[in-house]
């Protein structure tokens, strides 16, 4: 028998483009900081790219655990 993770790759890699677009979006904001945008605008930013990226990590997070309970077993036909 083969054991393999049911990883549920669509949570997988949603979970992946949250982290990349709160991590852009932090860059976003770093690189507005030099031209002079008003506190507020940047602050949103910040902590709209933050909460994209904490989102991501906990549902990867979540995707994780839910395959590390979930093995399922694979019988080979060899």
């Amino acid at each position: 028998m083969i054991k393999y993770l049911a990883v549920p790759w669509n949570l997988l890699v949603g979970s992946l483009v949250l982290v990349f677009g709160g991590l852009s979006a932090i860059l976003t904001a770093l690189i507005q900081l030099d031209r002079g945008v008003s506190y507020g605008d940047l602050q949103l930013t910040l902590w709209g790219g933050f909460l994209l990226t904490l989102a991501g990590f906990v549902i990867a997070l979540g995707t994780a655990i839910y395959a590390l309970i979930k093995k399922r077993t694979h019988v080979s036909e060899n």
